[in-house]
């Protein structure tokens, strides 16, 4: 998945790592189906100075420190940003019909970011991959990763039915001690507010 960040090196490289969008046709962004009723979503006030957004298309939700911007024109690849320091999340909604379980996914969107990196003559390297449960009880496989040379980035990766959600978010890796309490609370409220048909 590919996003951006500032410098010429990691425009490159973030617009290469965090929103990809070479998805194989499998793997892609299609317009859903009515909703379905997904597990009940917990309801409550955002904590002072997180902004509340819910994705009409693809029905999930998720806040966000008041200091970031929203980029909301593609319903399938949600921006959120900052730039002091930089940093970025996005969140992607898209079919993935050809996985039968959240691994599978996983280990290929690995393989193909590897791919891509290699392609351009970057490197990647996972640090560490951990099942985790996000809001609603909904499983999700945690991943971090260095993009090489001074990127770093924490997917997360959430499989239901046949819909994928990923929330990728990015920074130099002088930045990430700094920007990692905002990625933690962004991704910790994020909730599927009902599965797309």
């Amino acid at each position: 998945m590919r996003t951006f960040l500032i410098a010429v090196l990691l425009s490159s490289l973030v617009a290469v790592v965090g929103c990809q969008t070479n998805l194989s046709p499998a793997v892609s962004a299609q317009t859903p189906a009515p909703a379905q009723p997904a597990p009940a979503p917990t309801t409550s006030a955002p904590p002072p100075g997180m902004v509340p957004y819910t994705n009409p298309v693809y029905h999930w939700s998720i806040t966000y420190p008041s200091s970031y911007t929203i980029d909301a024109s593609e319903p399938e690849w949600i921006k959120l940003r900052a730039y002091n320091p930089p940093r970025e999340i996005g969140v992607h909604s898209f079919q993935a019909e050809m996985f039968n379980s959240l691994d599978e996914m996983v280990d290929w969107m690995l393989d193909d970011d590897q791919r891509y990196f290699e392609a351009k003559g970057l490197n990647m390297v996972v640090i560490s991959r951990r099942p985790i449960t996000l809001p609603n009880d909904v499983a999700a496989i945690d991943v971090v990763k260095e993009m090489q040379p001074g990127g770093k980035s924490r997917d997360i990766y959430v499989l239901i039915g046949q819909w994928a959600y990923l929330l990728s978010a990015e920074t130099y890796v002088e930045f990430w001690n700094e920007s990692e309490a905002n990625f933690d609370q962004i991704i910790n409220s994020f909730v599927v507010e009902a599965t797309v048909a």
